[in-house]
């Protein structure tokens, strides 16, 4: 009964080694790039620009 134990035990911890390969995952701090579509938020200010000229052509 020992063996099978101890063959369950040595087959589940080599599949965890597998997650190591996950740290390669920080790659995706690249993304922190895209904080730069915070700057369409700008774009907000344009349609009210456009709304206070359509409103002086109408005025």
């Amino acid at each position: 009964m020992a063996l099978p134990f101890s063959a369950k035990g040595a087959f589940s911890y080599p599949s965890y080694p597998s997650y190591p390969s996950y740290p390669s995952y920080p790659s995706y701090p690249s993304y922190p790039s895209y904080p730069s579509y915070p700057s369409y938020p700008s774009y907000p200010s344009y349609t009210g620009v456009f709304y206070v000229w359509c409103a002086g052509l109408r005025a």
